[in-house]
């Protein structure tokens, strides 16, 4: 039988280091979207559905469409999305963002987890944890 354990770096690891907040992690966007901002501030997203086996690549074909995926930001979403940027984490965007409107900071981080939520469940956006806050190396045990 295999047993997972996980082994600490070292004993002098301090443990105020060890405990990570969500809002920590990095939105990046789904390569591929496209992005188009019309005259009021909002901005288009979108996204090419990918085809699924020669059956959608000939239907694809004889109608000439690629079906994609799309979805309309108001200003305020416009501007959460262009604060996305690969570096920042939820946590700094949820700053600018409480500072740009005069919202409360915690307003502001629960607006921005249920905005990063909506667009993930929507496969716009993925999240990446920084290599500082993965978990200690795991080893296996026979």
């Amino acid at each position: 039988m295999n047993v997972t354990t996980i082994i600490p770096d070292s004993h002098e690891t301090d443990t105020s280091q060890q405990e990570h907040h969500p809002l920590d992690a990095i939105p990046v966007p789904v390569p591929g979207v496209e992005t188009r901002e019309d005259s009021r501030g909002n901005l288009y997203l979108r996204l090419a559905i990918e085809q699924r086996g020669w059956f959608d690549a000939f239907v694809r074909k004889i109608l000439r469409y690629t079906p994609s995926r799309q979805l309309c930001l108001d200003r305020k979403g416009a501007e959460f999305w262009r604060l996305i940027d690969g570096v920042r984490s939820l946590r700094g965007i949820s700053v600018i963002m409480a500072a740009g409107s005069g919202l409360d900071e915690h307003v502001a981080q629960d607006s921005s987890v249920l905005f990063t939520k909506m667009l993930m469940t929507r496969r716009f956006l993925l999240l990446e944890i920084p290599r500082s806050l993965h978990a200690s190396p795991i080893s296996s045990t026979p």
